[in-house]
């Protein structure tokens, strides 16, 4: 069965559009501390892909699985997340807005990617992929305009389908050490690249530099994956892992 909007869902969703909302309007400043509202005001497409694929994972997958023609649905319903991404992109609109293409870009891909069945053997290899893509493309456009959209696919393998795999199958072993682990490391990651980013930029000069670079202003994967982990393993909890129906199990009802 599907999860239906619970209080804790609203709360969350909820809060995260207030966020983006306070940041539209730049009252964000008023609420929260100068330098943490500007860093969040950086980060607002982590804000947008989170809202984006946690409402895919929750509502959309356990949907598509009982249709007959899922993978087909997953695809078409990714590439219409892409195609307003690139609609973004390509529009008028003020920057504050275009900004967004980047969450919708790479909640389109994952949307595609999170709904076959689990376990997915393959999954953490995708990231190794990616991130080998990254590194030999790494002087084209593509690469280093998309940090963001190319982070996000190269994190999200790891997280769902190696560190915490409840979220997309409920019925996976439950590991909170390693969950909570990986959501400190995404954190810890963040600090040091923030600190060697703003000494290297004023003289980029070399693969490490530029590196660091590309590693900090693809911060917004880091931040859009944990707050993913925060809603579905903390705020859902227990009430995620005993309720949601898996696609093998909508499959399994749907041929009864």
């Amino acid at each position: 069965m599907d999860v239906k909007p619970s209080t804790r869902s609203w709360l969350f969703f909820g809060s995260l559009l207030v966020v983006l909302a306070l940041i539209a309007r730049q009252d964000l400043a008023r609420v929260l501390p100068g330098s943490l509202s500007t860093q969040i005001g950086h980060n607002r497409e982590a804000v947008g892909f989170a809202i984006l694929l946690s409402a895919t994972i929750q509502w959309f997958r356990p949907w598509a699985a009982r249709r007959r023609h899922e993978m087909q649905a997953a695809v078409v319903y990714g590439l219409g997340l892409v195609a307003v991404g690139w609609w973004l992109l390509q529009s008028d609109l003020p920057t504050d807005y275009t900004t967004f293409s980047e969450s919708f870009f790479g909640a389109g891909v994952l949307a595609i990617y999170v709904q076959p069945r689990r376990p997915l053997r393959y999954g953490p290899w995708l990231s190794a992929l990616v991130l080998g893509l990254i590194v030999v493309f790494f002087g084209t456009p593509l690469v280093l305009d998309q940090s963001e959209n190319l982070l996000m696919v190269t994190l999200a393998p790891v997280a769902f389908d190696l560190i915490d795999r409840t979220i997309l199958d409920p019925g996976a072993t439950d590991r909170p050490r390693l969950r909570l682990a990986w959501c400190v490391a995404l954190v810890v990651a963040w600090l040091p690249f923030w600190r060697l980013a703003a000494a290297v930029r004023p003289d980029l000069s070399g693969p490490i530099d530029f590196g660091i670079d590309y590693a900090y202003r693809g911060a917004e994967a880091y931040w859009g994956i944990l707050l993913i982990h925060v809603y579905f393993s903390y705020v859902l909890g227990r009430g995620w892992r005993g309720r949601v129906r898996s696609p093998a199990a909508g499959r399994a009802a749907l041929a009864a």
